[in-house]
């Protein structure tokens, strides 16, 4: 993928993801004032449980037909949209199917718009996988606002219009959610991919192999990524998890602006030529890159995060006040799962979906049993938090080593573990130091970016120098 279409995709997904949804984490002030802890952590909980029964149910078929369609293995577009569309089809009888058994035996407050939820948010994500393989990103990125914009209304006149609790949450995603997708499919034109013409048994056979192996890496990715949570839940109960999800929810500010280089980096993975040896460095020299980034950039958030409060110390209520000391390992956290995740598309662009998801299991394991272990030791609802970092830096261990052996991936030891002591630092003084010294701590990383990014700056240069000659 070219420079600039790097850089102009990863605009657009910037525009669609972080300027639209930013607008939601401002509206924490309105979360934390009308809704309780314990009633969050019911939200967050219900959230969690049901996205994971979506993304299996759903074999993340969004991903596949996004993949099929960008390495041009079809003679049409239209081949792997249509199966995969099939696909989806018939994931949702079973969806719907099992939702109503499971509604005989367990019972949760709001179980049916958690159901809603869980279905407006796989067709939701598949329909935007679509839009993506057809090179619709800037209606991709219009949905996105949409949906955000509705989302924020929704939720402002359900909560503080009509007074509605915590129910108003998945209300305004389900709501958003549909009409974001609607026009979607008339951007698409999704009639265009109807008829029996289109129908490719062999094509809806590979694609079906290929994603079953995503339904059980679902469940693996959810024991790694949230499992904490539940368990926190189990035994601190459910005003533990609230404190949690108002943590995590800072993490949207660096998660949301990296997947945009996510989004485009997926698409750059998946039409990259694996079998040619002059270019094995590419993924190697990416990756670094990547990480630098990404981990400079959390221990810059945490001490931003700490002026922000200190600049606005009513953005979160005071029955919140738990919440502030889980932000920063929520962060770092954070950070390791989107470098898990960019290796996870490396392996996926190679076809080797089998790998991801024994890599995830190993992360999965860790994060079960250290949630246990940091809860006995009284970390109290931050063993989430390191319970999650303990499993991501197993997944990513693994990952590193076996690509290393697929691609021969170049990654020495040093160049992961010089952010350790920044981090560390960064923390200490997020928890320990008045927010003059954060400042001070801020303004020391600034300086030192042309030092740990001197090779990058300098090729940037040169690029430049280059064109202006």
């Amino acid at each position: 993928m070219a420079l600039n279409k790097f850089v102009k995709s990863t605009g657009i997904y910037f525009v669609g993801n972080v300027l639209s949804k930013i607008v939601v984490f401002l509206l924490l002030p309105i979360y934390t004032s009308y809704i309780p802890p314990d009633s969050m952590g019911l939200y967050d909980t219900g959230v969690t449980v049901i996205t994971l029964f979506a993304s299996m149910l759903f074999l993340d078929i969004g991903s596949v037909i996004l993949k099929f369609t960008l390495e041009k293995e079809c003679d049409k577009e239209s081949t792997p949209v249509t199966n995969g569309g099939l696909i989806f089809i018939a994931s949702c009888a079973v969806y719907f199917f099992l939702v109503t058994v499971f509604s005989f035996f367990f019972r949760y407050e709001y179980f049916g718009w958690i159901i809603v939820y869980g279905f407006t948010y796989a067709l939701n994500n598949a329909v935007g996988y679509v839009a993506r393989s057809l090179h619709h990103n800037t209606d991709y990125a219009a949905a996105g606002v949409i949906q955000t914009v509705l989302m924020v209304v929704i939720n402002i006149v359900l909560l503080v219009g009509f007074g509605v609790d915590y129910k108003s949450l998945y209300i305004s995603f389900a709501a958003s959610s549909i009409l974001a997708t609607v026009y979607l499919l008339l951007r698409i034109r999704i009639h265009k991919f109807v008829g029996k013409r289109f129908i490719d048994k062999a094509k809806f056979s590979e694609m079906l192999r290929f994603a079953l192996p995503l339904c059980v890496n679902s469940m693996a990715f959810w024991l790694l990524s949230s499992s904490g949570r539940i368990i926190v839940t189990y035994v601190l109960g459910p005003e533990a998890t609230g404190y949690l999800s108002i943590g995590n929810k800072f993490t949207q500010i660096l998660y949301l602006v990296s997947n945009c280089v996510h989004l485009t980096w997926q698409e750059a993975a998946f039409t990259h030529d694996n079998t040619n040896e002059s270019k094995k460095g590419f993924y190697s020299n990416v990756f670094v890159i990547y990480y630098k980034i990404v981990m400079f950039c959390v221990a810059g958030l945490i001490l931003a995060i700490k002026v922000g409060l200190f600049i606005f110390p009513g953005f979160i209520d005071a029955s919140y006040s738990s919440s502030i000391d889980l932000i920063p390992s929520a962060l770092i956290g954070t950070g390791l799962a989107i470098i898990s995740q960019f290796l996870g598309t490396v392996f996926s662009s190679l076809k080797k979906t089998t790998v991801v998801f024994l890599s995830t299991l190993a992360g999965a394991v860790t994060t079960v049993s250290t949630t246990f272990l940091f809860i006995a030791l009284g970390c109290g609802p931050a063993s989430a938090n390191y319970s999650f970092i303990s499993g991501y830096v197993v997944a990513i261990s693994v990952r590193i080593l076996l690509l290393k052996k697929y691609i021969g991936l170049k990654c020495k030891i040093q160049n992961l573990l010089w952010i350790l002591p920044v981090l560390l630092l960064s923390v200490y003084t997020y928890i320990n130091l008045k927010v003059l010294f954060n400042i001070i701590l801020g303004v020391v990383l600034i300086g030192m970016i042309p030092i740990l990014f001197k090779n990058e700056l300098k090729a940037l240069g040169g690029k430049f120098n280059g064109r202006k000659g």
